[in-house]
């Protein structure tokens, strides 16, 4: 038997084990969480023999979903989107040899047999993360405390037309540890193209008390962009002037999508 749920998603039943088959069909609390520990059996386990992923992996994430799984009061537990959950799985299944992807992945499967949650699950989220690399996914964290971070860009203006040019971008203020770096220009690219986050230049974050944006104007990797400037260049036969640099404030911040994902994979979040 072939089921194919609301969203599309083909479900292949008769090639469940007998024993995952009849816990996923009936339509009682306890049986769905041994329907969840066959399915993770069943779908990732042929990964082992392929040697993509480990027993160690496999055993460790198959007990963050059953740990979050008991979490979940029975009279809450719902079978209503088994579909959605083993969709989850197999985006998952080339996903798990990080730790942060393992969890993400896990509180998405609680959250989709949730009750009190799961009329926030969009099918897209298993895909989303299926494309997340782990630096993307750490950046998440770091927008899970409060939905924006602050963005910075170094620019100059050259020649007589006072044209912009852009030294840095990209550069983010990473909460907490008021480390200024630009490791995550990738990630935000990523993260932008999935539609999580959108990149704001018309307004900054305020970071506690702290003015962000004046600290990195103080720290040394500024001071070492404007060391460089003013000069001046030949270009085209033409002496062209760069003028001292400023910064441009900016930020990122989390769409719509990209608020209700978090929500889903990091419950801590606070936006």
């Amino acid at each position: 038997m072939s089921d194919k749920n609301q969203n599309g998603i083909n479900i292949n039943v008769d090639a469940l084990p007998e024993s995952t088959k009849e816990a996923l069909l009936t339509p009682s609390a306890v049986p769905l969480g041994k329907a969840i520990g066959g399915i993770i059996s069943f779908s990732l386990s042929p990964l082992i023999k392929l040697q993509i992923l480990t027993e160690a992996k496999l055993a460790a994430y198959e007990d963050k979903v059953q740990q979050k799984f008991t979490a979940i009061p029975e009279e809450n537990r719902d079978s209503e989107k088994i579909g959605l959950v083993l969709k989850t799985m197999e985006d998952s299944r080339y996903q798990l040899d990080n730790e942060l992807l393992q969890e993400f992945f896990a509180n998405l499967l609680a959250q989709t047999v949730d009750d009190r949650h799961n009329h926030d699950i969009h099918p897209s989220f298993s895909a989303i993360l299926r494309d997340l690399s782990p630096q993307d996914a750490e950046l998440l964290t770091f927008l899970s405390a409060g939905g924006a971070l602050p963005l910075i860009q170094v620019h100059t203006t050259a020649g007589s037309n006072n044209t912009t040019v852009i030294l840095e971008e990209n550069i983010l203020c990473l909460p907490n540890e008021k480390v200024f770096t630009t490791e995550f220009g990738l990630s935000i690219s990523s993260l932008e193209r999935l539609g999580l986050i959108k990149i704001d230049t018309t307004k900054s974050v305020a970071l506690l008390s702290e003015d962000v944006y004046a600290t990195f104007e103080n720290t040394e990797f500024f001071q070492k962009i404007m060391d460089r400037f003013p000069y001046e260049q030949k270009i085209s036969g033409e002496i062209v002037n760069f003028k001292k640099p400023h910064t441009k404030k900016g930020r990122i911040v989390t769409t719509a999508l990209g608020t209700k994902l978090l929500y889903t994979v990091i419950p801590s979040t606070t936006i």
